[in-house]
């Protein structure tokens, strides 16, 4: 207990901690019913889904969203667009939060939420609004940074399964993503007017699977029994753990102790430094539907938005293999070796991409290289900035970390972003495709080299005893 801390706030504090603790007490007593691990990976997959198509569906309607509501104008609608990379600070906050009050009420909170974004995308179509618009995409930017149903993945299923389980649940979530090309087809098709329409299904999947969240799943085992150990201890045995142990790996959540704590220790020091360079590679996953657009509509002289649907179509297959892979390596031969290995698939994705753009190549070979790119970057950003992160923190600090490391990923996206609307001020939006092209290959092979020097090997840690200096 604080010296300055009267003995009234005391008094409170310990009232409130008393409540907290009965109802976690409370929530760890709950039969857990038959089948519960099944199904909450069903469930967990349906936020899979819901997170993936609202991180996917701007990128993927891009080009028709700047035409109508941007007027063509690239650069004026990612200047306004770097408004939504600035809610990621509030958003890092935001995740921290969840150590202090679990995991399942921001599960629900965001999932809705993302809904709610993509249900604001789609009224900005309806009155041709760009300011709401803006609203929209600052909505669906800053719920779907916080991957709470991976955090649940994590918490929930036996370490040596972990990633396995992972890997299958968000590769069928990837298919799911099919779900965005398909409605292209069906509501769009060549009449780019019907874009806005697009969003509305997946909107209301957002709310529908956020309240089959919010009554089917149960508070994650891992952050109960740390939150409640905690609130069981007095204000001597709290004290008494600082003494024995770094106090800022004691600390509840928190931006200021995330970062302290990731920065004095080798391990996340250097995934941090990682994966702030690989940040930089991100902003080709935001670009291809208009390098793929522009650059069919150069070679036809015409809009060909079934030709781009075509391409898009192969990019959920693709992913939902890669994640599939992903997990089977990264628990056979371990976590590094699958974010080294993605990283230079998402390399050579990208060099292909550009190549057939340039060269009009079949479409479907183009979504091809597309999807190898946009699957391997964020197979290889996922395993360097979230899982080996996650793996190298304490319980206490976890989702205070990966929240932290969200704000460093934006160190990489303030040089990129700017330099791509730079280009198309200056160049236009054919000059997009080798912009790309130069600001996604140099930094992912830097990563890469940086990573195969720098960062130990995670597989086998046990989530419930890291510490996060084993490493220094």
């Amino acid at each position: 207990m604080s010296k300055a801390e009267t003995e009234e706030k005391r008094i409170k504090r310990k009232a409130k901690e008393l409540k907290e603790l009965e109802k976690w007490k409370k929530e760890q007593a709950r039969p857990k019913r038959k089948f519960y691990l099944l199904y909450l990976m069903v469930v967990l997959c349906l936020v899979f889904i819901v997170d993936t198509v609202a991180t996917e569906i701007s990128v993927k309607m891009k080009a028709e969203i700047c035409h109508y509501l941007f007027d063509d104008s690239t650069a004026v609608m990612d200047l306004l667009g770097m408004l939504a990379s600035a809610v990621m600070i509030a958003g890092a906050i935001y995740k921290s939060m969840s150590d202090r009050f679990g995991r399942k009420i921001f599960l629900v909170i965001n999932t809705v939420a993302m809904g709610l974004g993509m249900f604001i995308v789609y009224l900005a179509g309806e009155i041709g609004s760009a300011a709401v618009y803006v609203i929209g995409s600052l909505f669906i930017t800053f719920f779907i940074a916080h991957d709470m149903q991976a955090v649940y993945v994590i918490e929930t299923v036996p370490s040596k399964y972990r990633f396995t389980i992972l890997s299958i649940v968000t590769s069928v979530a990837s298919l799911g993503s099919i779900l965005i090309p398909v409605l292209r087809r069906n509501i769009m098709g060549n009449n780019t007017e019907l874009w806005n329409k697009v969003f509305l299904i997946p909107a209301i999947l957002g709310a529908v699977v956020g309240l089959i969240a919010m009554i089917t799943a149960r508070e994650t085992d891992v952050f109960l029994n740390q939150r409640i150990k905690f609130l069981e201890m007095t204000d001597e045995q709290r004290e008494a753990e600082k003494e024995q142990r770094h106090a800022e790996a004691q600390a509840q959540g928190g931006l200021g102790a995330a970062f302290r704590f990731a920065f004095r220790h080798k391990q996340l020091r250097w995934i941090f430094i990682c994966t702030m360079v690989v940040s930089m590679a991100m902003i080709g996953t935001m670009y291809y539907q208009q390098i793929m657009t522009y650059g069919y509509e150069a070679a036809y002289g015409t809009s060909t938005p079934e030709v781009v649907t075509d391409a898009l179509m192969v990019m959920p297959i693709i992913g939902a293999i890669f994640t599939l892979v992903r997990g089977f390596i990264s628990d056979i031969f371990g976590r590094k070796t699958v974010a080294v290995v993605m990283a230079s698939l998402a390399v050579v994705g990208m060099i292909g991409l550009y190549l057939g753009v340039t060269f009009v190549w079949n479409p479907v070979l183009v979504g091809l290289f597309t999807g190898i790119y946009v699957s391997g970057y964020w197979c290889a950003a996922d395993a360097m900035g979230g899982n080996m992160s996650a793996e190298s923190s304490p319980t206490n600090l976890r989702a205070s970390i990966i929240g932290a490391q969200s704000l460093c990923n934006m160190v990489g996206m303030g040089v990129s972003f700017p330099a791509m609307i730079a280009v198309a001020a200056i160049a236009g939006n054919n000059a997009l495709g080798i912009a790309c092209l130069f600001l996604v290959v140099i930094p992912l092979v830097v990563a890469i080299t940086l990573f195969l020097a720098k960062v130990a090997e995670t597989k086998g840690i046990d989530l419930n005893t890291v510490r996060g200096d084993e490493w220094d």
